[in-house]
């Protein structure tokens, strides 16, 4: 390192009155190794730190699971083995052969008229209820033209207990 003179003119003008003369040479050897102390200290924290981060990440690695056997050896579980269901226990379906053909009818039958010039008459919601009267009959609309003639089921005086 190459000194600068006048940085050494300004040092002797402060020390040149009241320090001996070795106490320039005193100085720079205590200021060097205050120094060399710092970074030696410096140093040894990086490594420590280093050597701290190997240890751990080694602890780590030495206790984690390394297959399936060892997660489920160190867990605490249950082990549930299971076997398959009796042939009899199972539900299948199956289609019927060509003779055993099953054939279902309708309960109802819809009968559509056409009516005569004039012989259709309009019934009003008390008339059309009248004529339903014995099976309890019940008008339910559903919007502002339309309506259903619903029929209610109630049970007998002796079946309701």
């Amino acid at each position: 390192m190459n000194r600068l003179p006048e940085h050494d003119n300004l040092l002797d003008d402060l020390l040149a009155d009241s320090a001996p003369a070795d106490f320039r040479d005193a100085l720079l050897t205590s200021t060097l190794n205050h120094v060399r102390c710092r970074r030696w200290t410096r140093r040894a924290g990086r490594a420590a730190l280093a050597a701290a981060a190997c240890v751990i990440g080694l602890l780590v690695w030495r206790n984690s699971p390394r297959n399936a056997e060892t997660v489920l050896t160190t867990a605490v579980c249950t082990v549930v083995r299971t076997q398959p269901f009796p042939v009899g226990a199972i539900v299948s379906t199956r289609s019927f052969g060509p003779e055993r053909v099953v054939a279902t009818f309708a309960s109802g039958v819809v009968v559509r008229t056409k009516p005569n010039a004039g012989s259709l008459r309009v019934i009003n919601d008390d008339e059309l209820l009248a004529l339903a009267a014995p099976g309890l009959p019940a008008l339910v609309r559903t919007g502002p033209q339309t309506q259903e003639l619903i029929f209610l089921a109630l049970a007998e005086p002796d079946e309701r207990r």
